[in-house]
């Protein structure tokens, strides 16, 4: 990992990366590093869930939390916990959260969801303004968004086309070819459980 970090940081020096940057910049490699039997959803259900059930469970049975909280927690739970105290006491402490972009990113829409700084008391949040950022890291949020807001199109239209569409910019797709042969493998997986698309 501390490998394809370093790659990362000497490919795109002016931002640290996240976990996420490896899927959307080298899709490549990333696919040809994961086991399609054993998915990033069974690694969690078999670690953090079934440790943190375990606990839950003792929790129950014994009728108080007594020492169980680190047990139970990680730093997403602890994050949650000052999350929750920034909107209770008003202490407007700053977040990375998920909020409509409304000029945050001064070029790009509005309407877009983005994950910035925000301070957080009991209004709400609110984001820190970042002005422009640069072409490459525009174009790689833009491609996201109009992915994610064709993926929510698709669903409310019941739009195959749109669907497609989504699938196609998918930077872990990138090749509409591919793009359909995906689309349609999960829809006959998923059955009923999906909406129709026409």
């Amino acid at each position: 990992t501390y490998g394809f970090v370093q790659t990362m940081m000497e490919d795109f020096p002016d931002y640290l990366p996240n976990t996420y940057d490896g899927y959307y910049l080298y899709p490549e490699y990333k696919a040809s590093h994961l086991n399609p039997n054993y998915t990033r959803a069974d690694e969690v259900i078999d670690g953090r869930e079934k440790r943190v059930f375990k606990e839950c469970e003792e929790v129950i049975k014994a009728g108080k939390l007594g020492d169980k909280f680190h047990a139970i927690s990680d730093a997403h739970a602890e994050m949650m916990i000052k999350v929750a105290e920034a909107i209770a006491f008003n202490t407007l402490g700053r977040f990375i959260l998920i909020v409509e972009n409304n000029g945050a990113i001064a070029n790009m829409q509005d309407d877009a969801m983005v994950e910035v700084v925000c301070e957080l008391g009991i209004n709400g949040p609110r984001p820190l303004r970042v002005g422009n950022i640069p072409q490459f890291y525009l174009g790689l949020l833009v491609q996201q968004v109009s992915c994610e807001k064709l993926l929510v199109d698709a669903y409310y239209e019941h739009s195959y086309q749109k669907a497609f569409e989504a699938f196609t910019l998918n930077r872990l797709i990138n090749d509409a070819k591919e793009a359909r042969k995906i689309l349609d493998a999960l829809i006959e997986a998923n059955g009923d459980q999906w909406p129709e698309l026409k």
